[in-house]
């Protein structure tokens, strides 16, 4: 913890007063997939369903989505509204 700013120091110690659990709020876990999730499988494949029976799909997320910006690129008769 010598890397940390006074400033961060001090978050921190309001965070977690207990000096032995302070490092909990400095470890970063792995972060999750959610690409390697299961339920991805069956949504890819009813997406694909849905693109062959040419049903609309209203997609909501912001405009740097990542996933949205994958869909189109494979898709381009996408319209992003």
């Amino acid at each position: 913890m010598k890397s940390l700013t006074p400033l961060a120091k001090m978050i921190l110690e309001t965070l977690e007063p207990d000096p032995t659990k302070q490092q909990q709020w400095l470890d970063r876990p792995d972060l999750y997939a959610p690409s390697q999730d299961p339920e991805m499988e069956s949504f890819k494949e009813m997406m694909e369903d849905m693109k062959r029976n040419g049903d609309k799909v209203f997609v909501a997320g912001d405009y740097d989505c990542g996933a949205t910006r994958f869909w189109t690129d494979k898709n381009p008769d996408t319209i992003i509204y």
